[in-house]
């Protein structure tokens, strides 16, 4: 049987207070789960990326942001294979820098925690410095 093939958009938002990043933790059992990953997610339709990336970083963190504020830095594509399913995907990656650290409030449906790293913290995995590489963080 042959696996369904697809692409998918996805936004992502590296949020950086000085020299820390905002990283949220994956719940376990959900894709990926029990990885950090930063506030993201894939694009609705008839959605600008601009608009799917303040909606994502608001409902997996609670953090308002406006689109004039974001910073779009990267471009980035992966395929990867999961079940029946081989996804291709394409993510827009913005940079949205603090002065004063926001109150986070992560997505209990999504996320089990949140950490401020520094780019080299342990619990970023390559793709993750990857994607701050990218954006110049």
């Amino acid at each position: 049987m042959e696996k369904n093939k697809y692409w998918k958009v996805f936004v992502s938002c590296v949020i950086k207070c000085g020299d820390e990043i905002l990283a949220l933790k994956r719940k376990t059992g959900n894709y990926y789960g029990d990885y950090y990953d930063f506030p993201g997610g894939k694009m609705e339709y008839d959605e600008s990326i601009e608009e799917a990336m303040v909606r994502e970083v608001y409902e997996e963190s609670g953090i308002k942001i406006k689109p004039q504020d974001l910073k779009l830095k990267a471009g980035i594509t992966w395929r990867d294979d999961f079940k029946e399913e081989t996804r291709y995907a394409v993510c827009f990656c913005f940079l949205h820098e603090v002065d004063i650290k926001p109150h986070v409030s992560v997505a209990k449906n999504e996320h089990t925690g949140y950490v401020w790293v520094k780019k080299d913290d342990p619990r970023l995995d390559q793709f993750l410095v990857d994607i701050l590489d990218k954006t110049g963080v």
